[in-house]
């Protein structure tokens, strides 16, 4: 008995049944169209609207029909169809009869309106008479004609210096009245945007700090607050010549209590003292940080100056 249920209920006997799709007629399709046009209010009857009401897919429609506007002919809807949707600048397109003159004209336009010296290609896109493609047919890139313009190629291809990426930051954090947001440095009043100083610092919030900090100790009126403390006081060690000490004991411990240099320390030698310095000098830009600190012991340390080892 146990024998035949296992022999009937094998897994492998039981074979997989592809699901059957329905098939429609020519006649259901033109049914469900002209029923679907009945519940839809829009004068224009879409792919979109048909599928949110319908039984069928439109694919079901487009293989019976082979054009969505064949399907709607057929089933007495021609004045339901509109075509592709076209937008209202499209529709004008009188840039296209533009002179080229012209053409730098509205970007210029485009550019002062903006309160900058560049036009962005979405900032074009997004005017009313313009498109970009436009300037790729007249001028090729478009960096061409923004030269042609006598406007500034683009953002990323200026080296601004720190001095400049400061002023710049103090002027956007004093017109918000608090510290700039990312994506607020892309608009007036700023000039450069958020992307300069996170490729020099690592994070937003990293350039904001190191910019209140530096401000702060040149004596800013009032001081800027800033936007996280302990990557403040972090910051601070790190632009202090000094380790503080327990950053020099987790130096120590990382090495072992031994000198890097010639692996001498206290457990071997009782005379020997260990002292933590740059790896690269700070005199050279080192900064007071663990992965920029080695121990040594005072022998090997002696004299070493401000020469930078190797890791």
């Amino acid at each position: 008995m146990n024998g035949s249920l296992h022999r009937l209920y094998r897994p492998n006997d039981i074979q997989y049944r592809p699901k059957q799709r329905p098939v429609y007629s020519r006649d259901d399709v033109l049914h469900e169209l002209r029923r679907v046009a009945a519940l839809v209010e829009h004068p224009v009857l879409t792919f979109d609207r048909f599928h949110l009401h319908s039984r069928m897919g439109w694919n079901v429609v487009l293989r019976r029909f082979g054009l969505w506007r064949t399907a709607l002919e057929q089933a007495g809807l021609a004045h339901r169809y509109s075509g592709r949707p076209v937008t209202d600048k499209f529709r004008r397109r009188v840039s296209r009869t533009w002179s080229n003159d012209a053409l730098l004209v509205e970007l210029r336009a485009i550019a002062a309106a903006n309160g900058r010296d560049t036009v962005t290609v979405k900032q074009v896109n997004a005017s009313a008479h313009l498109s970009v493609m436009v300037f790729y047919k007249r001028f090729g890139p478009f960096r061409n004609a923004l030269l042609a313009a006598g406007l500034r190629p683009s953002r990323f291809a200026r080296r601004y210096t720190e001095a400049e990426c400061f002023a710049n930051l103090e002027v956007a954090w004093r017109h918000h009245g608090r510290p700039p947001r990312q994506v607020e440095m892309a608009r007036a009043p700023s000039t450069i945007a958020a992307h300069v100083y996170i490729k020099r610092h690592g994070t937003w919030r990293r350039a904001l700090t190191v910019f209140a900090l530096r401000r702060n100790a040149a004596g800013a009126d009032p001081p800027f607050v800033p936007p996280d403390p302990d990557l403040a006081r972090r910051l601070r060690d790190e632009e202090r010549r000094g380790a503080r000490p327990s950053l020099r004991l987790r130096v120590m411990q990382r090495d072992r209590f031994r000198c890097v240099l010639c692996g001498d320390g206290p457990a071997a030698s009782p005379d020997c003292v260990l002292q933590v310095d740059h790896l690269l000098p700070f005199s050279k830009g080192g900064r007071t940080e663990a992965s920029n600190l080695r121990t040594f012991c005072r022998t090997c340390n002696l004299g070493r100056g401000n020469r930078a080892d190797a890791a």
